[in-house]
């Protein structure tokens, strides 16, 4: 699953996926990781956007998806936004597996896993 998909207005910051990198690109870094904090596995992704940062100038945004259980079972997820892809990558490998996670509920992550 990869969520690139986004409406473009004329309003909205945030653009149209780049064609640079295709979503069958970005599905190779799909992966489950274990958050050492909360010890239990989360279902990680990510896309790609331009988001619009002046008159005529646009800016690549690399956005790494976070899935994971609440305690009533239910999907909860939480973006962060890298200028790199390599940013992304490096976060999801260091910080990402002790930073705190709102309404996360391990026990249920453990029980009901996201799956790819």
């Amino acid at each position: 699953m990869n969520a690139l998909s986004c409406p473009c207005t004329a309003h909205s910051q945030i653009s149209c996926p780049l064609p640079e990198l295709a979503p069958e690109t970005l599905d190779q870094y799909d992966q489950q990781i274990w958050h050492s904090l909360y010890d239990c596995p989360l279902h990680t992704w990510l896309s790609q956007t331009r988001i619009i940062t002046g008159k005529s100038t646009t800016s690549d945004c690399y956005i790494l998806y976070v899935e994971y259980r609440d305690r009533y079972r239910a999907s909860q997820y939480k973006e962060y936004h890298f200028d790199s892809l390599e940013d992304a990558l490096t976060f999801r490998r260091t910080d990402l597996v002790t930073s705190d996670l709102n309404a996360i509920n391990p026990e249920m992550t453990r029980r009901y896993p996201i799956k790819p």
